[in-house]
């Protein structure tokens, strides 16, 4: 008697709190909606931030080459007026 006793007040207890959770109510549906969406546009934010950062290294390194190459040009004319100066003064 006593094994059948503990037994059913022991099914009891671990069957209790499945009795007892509150069933959500309209208010934490829309409160656990707004973090996923939250979550979502916090992701977004950072793919699109991260793609930014790479295109303007991108355009960075672009820019540095055309104004490298543009430098290359002047100088290389520059000593072109240079010695073409020097050659009609002789």
């Amino acid at each position: 008697m006593k094994k059948s006793a503990i037994l059913i007040i022991s099914t009891f207890l671990c069957l209790l709190p499945l009795g007892c959770q509150k069933k959500e109510g309209p208010a934490e549906h829309l409160g656990k909606e707004i973090d996923k969406t939250t979550d979502s546009v916090g992701s977004k934010f950072k793919d699109i931030i991260s793609e930014t950062e790479e295109k303007l290294g991108k355009a960075t390194e672009n820019l540095k080459k055309s104004v490298d190459s543009f430098g290359n040009r002047i100088k290389k004319d520059t000593k072109s007026s240079d010695q073409d100066i020097e050659n009609s003064g002789k």
